[in-house]
């Protein structure tokens, strides 16, 4: 089975496509860009994913998300302090307003944990969560509008480090190279 998490989150709750982030532009939105939920969509899905690859980290973080957290606030256990930064961040960059950010991005949090539960059966399989995060993680990069600064807030600077984002011939042989030193 395999799993793309941004794109079967995208899929499965019926969004738009989400679009790359080219780290040489920057991240200004593009003229014409969607102020609405593709936009909400657009930052929320990497950042919330950058936020459960984190959580993971810790065995407490694994085992709740490999047991299913039976919670509406995933976004408080992921982010604790952070979250209503993370989601004030989002609304600003989508242009949306708090609470219909907030509403969307506890139903993205609640759409990552079911897909997981579903690729993951044994609640106490940990390491493979954080193999399956650390495999996810170039993808989840090259969606993440650096703007919001998801990297300060978990605190993992590398995360808005554009580096990680690009790609092509030398970029994926790096990468290549970051995940075998990362075994």
């Amino acid at each position: 089975m395999s799993v793309h998490l941004v794109a079967d989150i995208q899929i499965n709750l019926g969004y738009a496509s989400l679009g790359k982030i080219d780290p040489n532009e920057g991240n200004i939105l593009k003229e014409g860009h969607p102020y609405n939920i593709a936009a909400i969509a657009q930052a929320a899905i990497p950042a919330i994913l950058c936020g459960f690859s984190d959580y993971v980290t810790k065995d407490e973080g694994a085992r709740m998300v490999l047991q299913g957290v039976a919670t509406a606030d995933l976004l408080q256990i992921i982010f604790g302090d952070q979250k209503k930064e993370l989601i004030r961040r989002v609304a600003d960059y989508s242009k949306t307003d708090y609470f219909d950010t907030e509403k969307e991005m506890q139903h993205i949090a609640s759409e990552a944990e079911k897909i997981i539960l579903k690729h993951f059966s044994d609640p106490a399989d940990f390491e493979s969560l954080r193999e399956f995060f650390a495999g996810q993680r170039h993808e989840i990069l090259s969606y993440l509008p650096g703007c919001l600064h998801v990297g300060d807030m978990l605190p993992h600077d590398s995360l808005d480090d554009d580096t990680h984002k690009m790609e092509g011939p030398v970029s994926s042989f790096m990468h290549g190279v970051e995940k075998y030193f990362d075994e």
